[in-house]
C-alpha cells in the first residue's frame, strides 16, 4: 500500500513539475506582435483611405505590390472561384463523416433521421470513399505481408 502510495505521489508529482516551468507559456512581446500587424494596419488604412479599392487593383499596381508586399499566389488562390471549391464548402461533413465511418449503418442513420438529399447524398460519398480507402488499405497491406 506504501508504495502504491508513493508511486501515486511520485506520477502526480512528474505530471505537476512541468507545468509549473511552463508559467509564462503564453508570454508575448507586445512590441514584436505590433511590428509584425503594422503592415496590416497601412493595408487598412490605404484602403479606408480609397473607397472601392480591390485586392486585384493592389495586385495589379506594381508600387502598391510592393509597398504591402502581397503575395501574388497566396492572393490569386483565394480570387479563384469554380464550382467545385463551392461544392466542397456547401458538403455537409457531418453526413460524409457518417457514411465514412458507419458504412451502411451510417448511411441507414442519415436516412432514417430528418435530412435532405444533399446530407444523402454526401452519407453515400462518405460510404464510397470509405470503401475505396478501406479497399487500398487493404490491399496495400496485402501486398506487403
Amino acid at each position: 500500500m506504501k508504495r502504491l502510495i508513493l508511486w501515486t505521489y511520485l506520477i502526480s508529482f512528474a505530471i505537476a513539475l512541468p507545468t509549473q516551468a511552463a508559467e509564462d507559456m503564453f508570454a508575448y512581446d507586445e512590441e514584436k506582435v505590433e511590428q509584425s500587424l503594422q503592415e496590416l494596419s497601412d493595408l487598412d488604412a490605404y484602403v479606408e483611405a480609397h473607397e472601392g479599392t480591390r485586392l486585384t487593383t493592389i495586385l495589379s499596381q506594381r508600387e502598391l505590390k510592393s509597398r504591402f508586399k502581397v503575395n501574388y499566389y497566396a492572393a490569386s488562390d483565394a480570387l479563384q472561384y469554380d464550382s467545385f471549391n463551392d461544392w466542397i464548402n456547401e458538403m455537409d461533413w457531418g453526413s460524409f463523416a457518417w457514411g465514412f465511418c458507419c458504412g451502411p449503418c451510417g448511411v441507414g442513420i442519415v436516412l432514417l433521421s430528418d435530412s435532405t438529399n444533399d446530407q444523402v447524398r454526401s452519407s453515400l460519398l462518405g460510404l464510397v470513399t470509405g470503401i475505396f480507402v478501406w479497399g487500398v488499405s487493404y490491399g496495400f497491406w496485402f501486398l506487403i505481408i
